[in-house]
């Protein structure tokens, strides 16, 4: 049932941290740099996310988000 989380200061999400959070609709993480694989699989209610100074998106670190409709990953330089 955890809708929502703000962690300010969290630089890495690691494997699998928010998987199968179906009700998870937002998130902020303002300092993070990393987002390993599968960190918010199946989140099938996240909408919007942005991460401002994120460089590292694991391919498949949203797996199965099916109402993603907005993503922001300004300084991402690495997809993998």
């Amino acid at each position: 049932s955890l809708t929502s989380v703000n962690f300010p200061v969290c630089t890495l999400i690691n494997w699998s941290a928010f998987e199968n959070c179906t009700s998870l609709t937002s998130v902020n993480f303002p300092a993070c740099k990393t987002i390993d694989p599968y960190a918010f699989k199946n989140c099938t209610s996240l909408t919007s996310i942005s991460f401002p100074i994120c460089t590292y998106i694991s391919g498949v670190a949203f797996s199965n988000c099916s109402s993603l409709t907005s993503v922001s990953f300004p300084a991402c330089s690495f997809i993998n």
